[in-house]
């Protein structure tokens, strides 16, 4: 009998701020695929812009159109409404997309500043998916303030989407520095690899081959004999190849990043496949030579 069903869950939530571009469907349907693979409950976030919301207040302030024609001044009650039919609109999507893949989910909606409200809104258990393929490039709107505000934020991991997600990846590929904080990545890693009923492969950053290392991960997986062992010097890098190929699922483990936010705004915007970087289990010690938060970060 298969006793892990009664494992606490690994991944809760997962959380999407949406931007509500029609190529959002695509990154969509890949999250809620995911939440059922993991048993997880599926959530939008739609978030009135308070800064954009305020500008709208001024009399001095006007709207440019990217297609020429004269400024308009930018009209608060306009903006609303703008904001009520786009979330309107993400809601529908949503339940569409859920439906069709027979996952839970919820919408709602926040006004605010983005990035705090997404802050806000992580919880110990969360994965907040972004990336192009629910309709931003990272750095813009609800994605960018998503991507901030989830590498800052030690409860909540992240789910780049990439922007050539598929279906059903041809295998999962574990990222860990064979550490006690990377173990809530490996475990991930091997559920999904079981659910999605493909191979687990784990790639350890480390100088050299240890069989310690080895050892440390065989006892800590259900199924070691599923699972195919590689070895490579730096996380860094191993993501950006792995990455950079559509057809696979990456599983690492941010403590073996050593500069965990400056390669997120590297990958980010060129990420082909999903990559889902896991955030410690509260109470993990820090791996060794991964960069300390900054104390103006968890503000």
């Amino acid at each position: 009998m298969n006793t892990r069903r009664k494992d606490p869950k690994i991944v809760k939530r997962i959380l999407v701020p949406m931007d509500v571009p029609s190529e959002a469907r695509a990154g969509l349907v890949f999250a809620a695929r995911l939440a059922r693979a993991l048993e997880s409950r599926l959530e939008g976030l739609f978030i009135e812009d308070q800064d954009l919301m305020s500008l709208a207040g001024l009399p001095f302030t006007r709207e440019l159109s990217l297609t020429g024609g004269r400024p308009q001044r930018l009209d608060l009650e306009r903006l609303e409404r703008d904001f009520r039919a786009k979330a309107a609109a993400a809601e529908r999507l949503l339940e569409q997309v859920a439906r069709a893949e027979n996952v839970p989910s919820s919408f709602r909606t926040a006004r605010g500043k983005t990035e705090l409200e997404i802050t806000a809104a992580v919880e110990e258990g969360d994965l907040v998916a972004v990336g192009r393929a629910l309709g931003a490039i990272v750095g813009l709107g609800a994605q960018g303030g998503a991507v901030r505000a989830a590498s800052r934020r030690a409860a909540g991991s992240v789910l780049f989407i990439g922007h050539r997600p598929v279906a059903r990846p041809a295998s999962v590929e574990a990222v860990i520095a064979g550490t006690e904080p990377c173990e809530a990545a490996l475990k991930l890693a091997e559920r999904l690899a079981q659910a999605l009923q493909v191979p687990l492969e784990v790639h350890v950053a480390a100088p050299t081959e240890r069989q310690d290392l080895q050892d440390w991960v065989r006892a800590r997986l259900a199924k070691p004999e599923a699972a195919h062992f590689h070895v490579a010097d730096k996380a860094e890098s191993l993501l950006a190849k792995l990455c950079g190929r559509p057809g696979r699922l990456v599983v690492a483990a941010a403590a073996a990043l050593e500069h965990e936010e400056e390669t997120i705004e590297r990958l980010a915007g060129r990420i082909a496949c999903p990559l889902l970087l896991v955030q410690p289990r509260p109470g993990s010690q820090p791996a060794a030579g991964r960069t300390a938060a900054r104390p103006e970060d968890a503000a």
